[in-house]
């Protein structure tokens, strides 16, 4: 799910309107370069699934319309009010309140993704060493050195 583990408003506190909006949008391209990446095809078993539902354990209704208002205008994210009755109808529970719900984010297993990157980059010709500082690069032919951590 694009996005930052702070809330937009906190972070739209910290580092200002324009420098949130361009971080928020780096974080897009950077789920759109792992959605690109997480395909059964490329990665078996990585098990993508469509849709990231977040949901409130107290009722702030009147706050997430102005939230989803800023997400969808002003930082150009998908998203859907979800009211009560629906997250608790998809849910099955009288825990939840409304909800945010963004149809373009994702999930996938971690692990798997991980190792099939690695796996990918190996088939490549790239080199994966642990515990060790990448010193330098080169694109043309093999060329490499390991440094210490």
């Amino acid at each position: 799910m694009p996005g930052c583990s702070r809330p937009i408003g906190e972070l739209i506190a910290r580092i200002g309107f324009d420098d949130a909006r361009e971080l928020c949008a780096l974080s897009k391209d950077g789920a759109d370069l792992v959605r690109a990446n997480a395909t059964e095809e490329l990665i078996p078993g990585i098990a993508l699934s469509e849709g990231v539902l977040e949901v409130s354990n107290v009722d702030v209704g009147d706050q997430l319309i102005s939230r989803l208002q800023m997400l969808g205008e002003d930082f150009e994210t998908e998203v859907e009010g979800w009211q009560v009755e629906r997250v608790r109808d998809q849910l099955r529970t009288e825990h939840y309140f409304h909800g945010v719900y963004y149809p373009k984010a994702f999930q996938i297993d971690g692990r798997k993704y991980v190792h099939g990157i690695a796996a990918l980059a190996g088939r490549a010709g790239a080199g994966i060493f642990e515990d060790r500082r990448v010193v330098s690069t080169t694109l043309a032919g093999i060329g490499r050195r390991n440094g210490r951590p």
